[in-house]
C-alpha cells in the first residue's frame, strides 16, 4: 500500500471542507465564495438550496477591468469587485450571504472585498 504524505495543502483542504459543511448546515443563506490568483480575484454567489451559481464576477471581466486602472493595486480592484458584486446581488434579490473566504486569511484583498460588499448593504 502506498502511503500519501500529509502536506500543508491536504490539511488546508480538510479545513475548507469542514468549514463549508458546517456553514451549509446552518442553512438558508446564499454563499459568497472568493478565490484569488496572482493577478485576479474571482467571486461567486451560490444558491443555498440548489447549489447553483447565481452570479459570478471577476477582476478579469470586462466591466470590472475597465473600471480598474492598469497597474492599480489589488486592493483597489477588490473594492471595485466587491461593490459590483453587491449591486448585482441586490438586483437578484439577495440580502444576506455566508462569506466563504476559501481558507485565505481575512486580511488585505479579502478584507477589502468583504468591506466593499458590506458597504453595498449585503449582510454577512
Amino acid at each position: 500500500m502506498i502511503r500519501i504524505p500529509r502536506t500543508k495543502n491536504n490539511k488546508l483542504n480538510r479545513q475548507i471542507r469542514r468549514a463549508r459543511k458546517t456553514r451549509a448546515q446552518k442553512g438558508g443563506r446564499h454563499q459568497l465564495r472568493i478565490r484569488k490568483t496572482n493577478m485576479h480575484l474571482y467571486a461567486e454567489i451560490m444558491d443555498a438550496q440548489t447549489g447553483n451559481t447565481m452570479l459570478s464576477l471577476s477582476t478579469a471581466h470586462a466591466s470590472i477591468a475597465s473600471q480598474v486602472k492598469k497597474g492599480a493595486a489589488r486592493v483597489e480592484a477588490a473594492i471595485t469587485l466587491g461593490s459590483a458584486v453587491a449591486k448585482l446581488a441586490q438586483d437578484k434579490g439577495v440580502k444576506s450571504v455566508s462569506f466563504d473566504r476559501s481558507g485565505y486569511l481575512y486580511h488585505g484583498v479579502v478584507k477589502a472585498f468583504a468591506d466593499a460588499v458590506r458597504a453595498g448593504n449585503i449582510e454577512f
